[in-house]
């Protein structure tokens, strides 16, 4: 997935506009943050770093394939949207640190088993 496609989707789940993309492309139109977003344009490494910030993500997930991915859906409460914005940014080793004192938190011994204190779906 191209980088663009993968801000477009950013965008789309978190409710941000082609219009508050302007000043991050430093340019004067929606239509010009369009060229970037459809990729007849190229955004220089200074604006690639801007949009990662605004869109709250790292550019490891914009600009390769190495990043775990999430899908955030709007509907999700702000609280869970900023948990997945935070998980896109960490290393995979924060997310195994976090995964394992999640499953100790929850009681989880070995989290490739089914948990035997919650039911099968």
């Amino acid at each position: 997935m191209k980088w663009y496609e993968k801000a477009k989707n950013i965008m789309k789940d978190t409710g941000i506009t082609q219009t508050e993309l302007i000043p991050v492309f430093n340019v004067k139109t929606r239509g010009a943050v369009g060229h970037y977003l459809t990729g007849r344009r190229e955004p220089t490494g200074a604006q690639l770093k801007a949009l990662s910030s605004k869109l709250n993500c790292s550019l490891d997930l914009l600009l390769t394939d190495k990043a775990e991915t999430l899908h955030v859906d709007s509907t999700y409460p702000i609280e869970a949207m900023e948990f997945f914005r935070i998980w896109e940014s960490l290393t995979p080793e924060n997310r195994a640190t976090l995964r394992a004192l999640g499953h100790a938190l929850m009681g989880v011994t070995n989290p490739t088993q089914p948990n035997p204190t919650q039911p099968n779906p």
